[in-house]
């Protein structure tokens, strides 16, 4: 499903894109779903909220979205421009709780989700203390919303594509016993859990997990043009993963600014030798170290410890207030006036 909500004077179109019949419209009470067609396009729930807010829940095939954010600019209705939380949220008590829906709907990450929902009460109660100073958050949580990114490197059939699709679950990458097979860098959004005893349903933290082209001297134009980008990736990633098989040594990695993060044997399963260096080792193709990888990329987010529960600046509001704004804090946290 795809929601678009609508507010203003746009929710009353709401009618005319559904085609109610004015005895229907006039019986549809707020927080009340209704199955209804939409402008012909789909057959999906539209519901009312308090506000002058209404939300229409097509299929949420692309296509589908398209046609029916079409249909509503023929109606007269506008896309609204970094919509106010409040009005977005109606349900909302206070600021601080719309930002926390916000959050919560745009969150990449299930481990995001039960974090949002404690900051209401975690900030009111920081500000009731009464402290001399403003929390700092806590250490790479912002990723819970916004994605990091982490970049594979090694040498050609090493295992990088055979990784992605492992954690992934699919074929995302071609995997083949060919150099040069990976011509791009391809990437895939794959959750990865902080420890063994987390539940992966709440505690999961999803990752741009991307797969380069495999690192080395080739005459061939077009794989050397794939490398040139693949280096654009790899400077701007959260986390550098150098991988390597028992049989091929580890990626040049000369003229960065940066070392890799992680380092990776992958093929573990064929060979025995220990590496040089602290290392994990692992196999993609069985499955063995992948979990052990996962907790190792969280680490170096900062992301491992997943018990904290502190205040946490989630939004601009929160960044910008600052110490000794008593109204402005009571304002945006909802507590009233002193």
């Amino acid at each position: 499903m795809a929601v678009v909500q609508v507010s203003g004077g746009a929710a009353a179109l709401v009618d005319l894109l559904t085609r109610l019949t004015d005895r229907d419209a006039d019986d549809w009470a707020l927080g009340r779903l209704r199955l209804v067609s939409l402008g012909g396009i789909d057959e999906g729930l539209a519901g009312r909220l308090a506000g002058g807010v209404a939300q229409l829940m097509p299929h949420g095939g692309p296509r589908v979205v398209q046609k029916l954010l079409g249909r509503l600019r023929e109606l007269g209705v506008e896309p609204a421009v970094e919509p106010d939380p409040m009005t977005l949220y109606p349900e909302a008590g206070s600021p601080i709780e719309a930002d926390v829906l916000h959050a919560i709907a745009s969150a990449a990450s299930p481990a995001a989700v039960d974090r949002l929902a404690k900051q209401p009460r975690l900030w009111r109660a920081w500000f009731a203390a009464g402290p001399a100073e403003k929390p700092a958050s806590p250490t790479g949580w912002d990723h819970f919303i916004t994605p990091p990114t982490v970049v594979v490197v090694g040498r050609p059939n090493v295992g990088k594509s055979t990784l992605l699709n492992r954690l992934t679950g699919r074929t995302t990458a071609i995997a083949a016993d060919v150099a040069g097979t990976t011509r791009d860098w391809v990437g895939a959004t794959v959750e990865l859990v902080p420890s063994e005893w987390s539940d992966p349903l709440r505690d999961a933290v999803a990752v741009r997990w991307l797969d380069t082209p495999g690192l080395r001297d080739s005459d061939d134009p077009v794989e050397q043009r794939a490398i040139a980008a693949a280096w654009a990736v790899v400077a701007s990633a959260d986390v550098l993963v150098a991988m390597r098989d028992p049989q091929t040594d580890w990626p040049t990695l000369d003229g960065l600014d940066r070392g890799p993060d992680v380092w990776v044997v992958n093929k573990a399963d064929t060979s025995a030798s220990a590496g040089g260096r602290d290392e994990l080792r692992i196999s993609a193709a069985e499955g063995s170290g992948i979990d052990a990888l996962g907790r190792a990329v969280l680490s170096v987010l900062g992301l491992a410890a997943m018990s904290d529960d502190r205040p946490w600046a989630f939004s601009a509001t929160l960044r910008g207030l600052r110490m000794g704004d008593g109204p402005g804090w009571r304002d945006y946290l909802g507590v009233g006036v002193s």
